[in-house]
């Protein structure tokens, strides 16, 4: 059993096994599952994020343990009934998501901790979207969901890639190295944000993309990534954020020079590569430190990195060769499953030295 302050550790979890479903062999259903992940992997892992990140950034607790408890057990229950319909599951789950990011909102705003609203908007609109997508049936209301998920993945990232990769510098005996300017992170992500607005109500958005994708990788090259020390959490970490940048390339590309390029191909570039590697490294850098194990190798999360590494590749490849897409899919869902399977059972792993989480 785990305490209640464990709550971030099961959220994880059953956000591990919200992706097994939607992409796992014998359980992924191609009609559903682009909603499966978008509100319901990465809104129950963001709700778990949320769990440890808010009260430090507000400098209070969220709400009673009572309340956070009974939405996870909401979330969970919300699970259980997706394997007797995914569209009920949806519905209670995107009610589920958005009554809790209300909650948060209102202690943020009591607290005043005015750099916790960026976050909290991206969320409600992501959460608001789910609504949307669950209950009105309203095509677009996927693309926002993922436009939003983006956003926050973004905002996220760039302010724990950051503190991540210089704490695992200064970890191996390696020389600080300066933050990119602040200049270079606004213009990214400005045009990140438009680009993604723009894009997600069908509007053109090659030249933000564009920008996005330079003052990204400019960005990521100025942060030195490639000095970090090869810790595999960092790594794949490393790996989503340059993803993220690919996609918006890609996306640029899609959308004017190469219009023949599946548009699966930047989606999957963000989604996969992205916003699915990064969550997993961010939800495993939590765990690592909450368990007193930082940077230590451990071969279930190495295990969990590689196969979601080896993913967006073979799921873009399928895309770009059509007539293999269905073998390529298959070797996909299998990664998958290995990459989730690890990943969850790292999760519930008990470290060395703690006797009880209870």
């Amino acid at each position: 059993m785990f305490a209640p302050t464990e709550s971030y550790r099961l959220a994880f979890v059953l956000a591990a096994l919200t992706a097994l479903r939607a992409i796992g062999p014998g359980f992924g259903d191609i009609t559903t599952h682009a909603q499966e992940l978008i509100f319901g992997f990465l809104g129950i892992q963001l709700f778990g994020f949320m769990l440890v990140a808010l009260p430090r950034w507000i400098g209070r607790p969220l709400a009673k343990p009572l309340i956070i408890q009974s939405l996870l057990l909401l979330h969970a229950l919300a699970f259980g009934l997706g394997f007797l319909s995914l569209p009920a599951a949806a519905m209670a789950r995107s009610a589920i998501v958005l009554c809790a990011i209300l909650i948060f909102s209102v202690s943020a705003f009591r607290a005043r901790s005015w750099k916790s609203l960026p976050v909290l908007m991206l969320a409600g609109l992501h959460a608001s979207a789910g609504v949307t997508a669950a209950w009105c049936d309203w095509p677009p209301a996927t693309m926002v969901g993922l436009a939003a998920i983006l956003a926050i993945c973004l905002e996220i990232s760039n302010r724990i890639g950051v503190a991540v990769i210089e704490v695992a510098r200064t970890r191996s005996g390696r020389p600080a190295n300066p933050p990119p300017p602040r200049w270079l992170g606004q213009i990214q992500r400005l045009s990140s944000l438009a680009a993604l607005a723009l894009w997600a109500v069908d509007r053109p958005s090659a030249i933000l993309c564009f920008l996005a994708a330079a003052s990204g990788f400019i960005w990521l090259w100025r942060l030195r990534a490639w000095e970090t020390p090869p810790f595999g959490g960092v790594l794949l970490m490393i790996l989503g954020m340059f993803w993220k940048r690919l996609g918006f390339l890609l996306l640029g590309l899609q959308t004017s020079l190469l219009p023949d390029l599946p548009p699966s191909v930047p989606i999957h570039a963000f989604t996969i590569g992205g916003l699915a590697s990064l969550a997993m490294a961010i939800a495993s850098s939590i765990v690592r430190k909450k368990n007193g194990e930082a940077f230590k190798a451990n071969r279930l999360a190495d295990l969990g990195f590689l196969a979601m590494a080896l993913v967006p590749f073979t799921r873009i490849d399928a895309a770009l060769q059509p007539e293999a897409m269905e073998s390529l899919l298959d070797i996909t869902r299998w990664i998958w499953l290995l990459a989730f399977t690890a990943y969850a059972a790292f999760l519930l792993r008990r470290p060395k030295g703690i006797r009880s989480l209870t």
